[in-house]
Formats: C-alpha cells, structure tokens, sequence
C-alpha cells in the first residue's frame, strides 16, 4: 500500500511545470513519508493537489511562469515556492483545481492499468522557501556498486562489485583522507569509454572496509557516479543519486568508463580511494563540494531500547573474522554486504564487522531502490561498535513489481522484526555532495 501511495504522489509531482520542477529539485519528494506520517495521505495528497493547480492556472493564464517571488503556506510542514507573485481569480483558481482532478483521476487509470510502473520522485516539487541545489544458484554475492536496475545487481565473481557508498563523516571526510596519508596519485592510468561486456573490479568499490589488495594493479568498469562514490567514501539513496546528478549531461549516468592502473604496492583501500580523487580531477575535470543541508530523513532507532533483535549481535559474540567461516555463517568474509538468494523466493543479505551507520546505509539504499523510502538514512539507535547481521526480506524487484503479491516481508517489515529496528521520520543536517563541473575524460 504505501509503495503505491508514493507512485499517486510521484506523478501528481511529476505533472507540475518544468520550470518549477527544474528549480526546485528534491525536497518535496524526500518530504513523503514525513508528510503521510504526520498528515495522512489525503491531505498530503490534497496539497500536492492544490500546488498543482496554483502553478498551471499561473502558466495558463499569464502566458509563462513568473520568477519565484512569493510565499503561501502549505497544508504540510513548509511553504509553497509560488512562480507568481499575483493573486488568483475565482475563475483561475478553480479552472486549476478542475485540471487538476481530472489528472488525478488519469493517474489512478494509469497506475491500475500498469501496476509494475514506478514513476521516480526526482526534480519536481519543493515545500520550503530554501531551492535545491541543482549472480545464479546460491553463490554468496558482493553488493554491486551503483544500485543500477531493479534489484541493482550485475553479474559479478566473488571479488565483486559494491553496492554503493557510505555517507560522508560528520568531519567532511577530513579523518579518514588524512589518516591514509592526503592526496596520492597512480603511477599511470588509462581512462577510455567501454560498451562491451561489464567486467568485474579489481575489488569491491564500497564504503566498508572489505579489501582483497591488487597488488598495485587497479581495474574497473562502471559509470561515473560509481567512481565519484568510491573516491569520497559517500553512500547515497537513490533519491540523493538522482538529486546530485539532475543537472549533469546524460553521459555521466549512463556511459561505462574503464579504468587501468598502476598504484604503489600495498596501498590501502583509502590510499585508492585518494588516488582516485586525483585521476577523476586530471582526467574528468570534476570539481565537486559538499554542503551541509537541513534534510528530511528516517533515523534508525530500536523497537525495544537498549536491545536490538534477534539477528543483529555484537560481533563479539560471532565468528571472529581471522577463523576459517564455518558453512552456516554468512558472508562467508567479514566487512562485506553480501546478497543471495534464499529460501521459498526470499533474499538472504547481511554483513560481519561493521558499524551502524552502514547498515543504515545499506537499508536506505536497498529500501530505496524498491520505492520503500525516498530519503537518507541515518543511525540513532546508540549501538555502537561493531555488528554481524543478517536479514531475509522478498526480493526489492519482486516488492516493486506487485508489493500485493510479494512471497514475504518487505525490507522494512524484515528490519523491524529481524534486527529490532524501525525508521522514524524526522529532519537533520545532511552534507550533501554537489558537483560543480565535470567533463568527457581526457585522452590517454
């Protein structure tokens, strides 16, 4: 129900003008589940409604949109961001509403008529006055970087691939850049465009600690973005991917780049990580910031404080990660996110040695990615060290496909049960990645 609550609400957000959708890029789309928590779904969809109306009868009736110069309040927690400082007739005002319920109605028609479609909540709405700145069998998977395509995993060995990034640290990320040793670069890399077969990396481009070393010889083959991730050590939801990359040439999202090269032996996954910011500067022109924004997120509190749930223990009490794993544990390595397919259509994830804020990582990306939630995850349950978990949920492709025909929990009911979890949606600081100029790469 809520997953189809949220396609309603994406393409009533979607049919708003582009100009006001190009301008305010986000924070509506992250305020979903903030709203429909404290309003319900009638009057979130009621103000979605009315925005909707106020922005075509604005177009409609003055020939274009005016520049945004004025405020109205909101049936929700912001502010309307109006594109005309003029007020409406009576006359305008309902020509809107009536627009607008006539699309509402085709939106309903079009959902029932295609229940697979899941619209994306990106570049389309704002509530305040701040804009936004533009494998098979059972093998045991890494998590692939990226989080591409339904489930978002690609074919990978069991060096794998990784599923994403982890949020950058509260100290802009200056702890871990220093301790590795500051700006490094490869001795000799190659950069060229590759639209062949994807070829797994060298090791897992992830934010967890999970390293199998190269012996100084680096290869990968991804989009963009999984680089720019890997080389900040960020993870992002799928809405704050999309957020980031909205104004970016199309090329960026969808072209694969592979890279050669040559790094000083016995370097570390950080020290790659650093010479990865020098190559994407030289090679890519990328010029890229971070801002501290007040975003609405869902933080990770315990269902029954101080104890967490049954399948998430300290990692004190598991299989230390020096011993041979034992067939039942699962990953069979520690620091890594692993996937596999488990019993009766259930996936079976989980990860041995590490921190709360990735696991929260991880849900925000995966829960994310079957339209669950729309927004950054962040950890205050007040565990800390280091944790083994693991995690059986349907699929994300199957709870996207038809959340009323899923063959077990969703995501977020499995958290709840399995690891004593539940998400609450409130606001915090979030330092958000912006890239401020990027281009093709450079030749060899």
């Amino acid at each position: 129900m809520h997953s189809l609550q949220r396609r309603i609400y994406g393409l009533l957000l979607r049919l708003h003008p582009a100009e006001f959708r190009d301008e305010f890029a986000r924070e509506m789309a992250l305020d979903f589940e903030d709203a429909l928590f404290t309003f319900g779904l009638s009057r979130l969809l009621m103000d979605a409604a009315s925005s909707l109306a106020r922005q075509w009868s604005a177009g409609i009736f003055s020939g274009a949109p005016a520049p945004v110069s004025a405020l109205r309040p909101s049936l929700l927690t912001g502010k309307y961001v109006m594109v005309c400082d003029r007020s409406f007739t009576a006359l305008e005002l309902g020509f809107g509403l009536m627009a607008a319920a006539a699309q509402v109605a085709l939106c309903l028609l079009a959902i029932n008529a295609s229940p697979g479609y899941r619209p994306g909540l990106v570049a389309v709405y704002a509530s305040s006055s701040t804009p936004a700145r533009h494998g098979g069998g059972n093998q045991e998977t890494p998590l692939p970087a990226g989080g591409s395509s339904g489930f978002g995993f690609k074919p990978s060995q069991s060096n794998g691939a990784s599923l994403g990034v982890a949020r950058k640290a509260e100290d802009g990320g200056a702890s871990w850049e220093k301790a590795a040793g500051g700006t490094m670069a490869f001795e000799v890399a190659s950069v060229r465009g590759d639209k062949g077969e994807f070829k797994p990396p060298s090791f897992a481009l992830s934010a967890d600690e999970w390293f199998r070393d190269p012996k100084g010889r680096f290869h990968a083959d991804f989009e963009l973005p999984v680089y720019i991730e890997f080389a900040y050590k960020i993870w992002l939801a799928p809405e704050e991917q999309r957020a980031m990359l909205a104004k970016l040439p199309e090329w960026v999202k969808t072209d694969r780049f592979a890279i050669e090269a040559v790094a000083p032996l016995n370097a570390t996954k950080d020290q790659y990580r650093l010479m990865m910011q020098t190559l994407l500067a030289d090679r890519f022109g990328l010029k890229l910031h971070f801002e501290q924004k007040d975003l609405p997120v869902l933080a990770m509190v315990l269902v029954k404080p101080p104890k967490p749930g049954p399948r998430l223990i300290p990692h004190a009490q598991g299989q230390a990660c020096e011993e041979k794993p034992k067939p039942e544990t699962f990953p069979s390595e520690c620091y890594s996110f692993a996937a596999m397919p488990g019993k009766d259509g259930m996936w079976l994830s989980g990860s041995r040695a590490t921190s709360m804020d990735l696991i929260g990582n991880f849900i925000g990306s995966l829960a994310g990615s079957s339209g669950e939630i729309g927004r950054p995850v962040v950890n205050q349950t007040g565990l800390t060290g280091l944790w083994d978990y693991t995690l059986e949920a349907a699929a994300p492709s199957q709870t996207l496909s038809d959340p009323q025909r899923s063959t077990g929990p969703t995501m977020l009911e499995a958290v709840q049960d399995q690891l004593g979890i539940k998400l609450k949606p409130m606001r915090a600081i979030v330092s958000v990645p912006v890239i401020d100029h990027v281009e093709q790469p450079s030749p060899n």
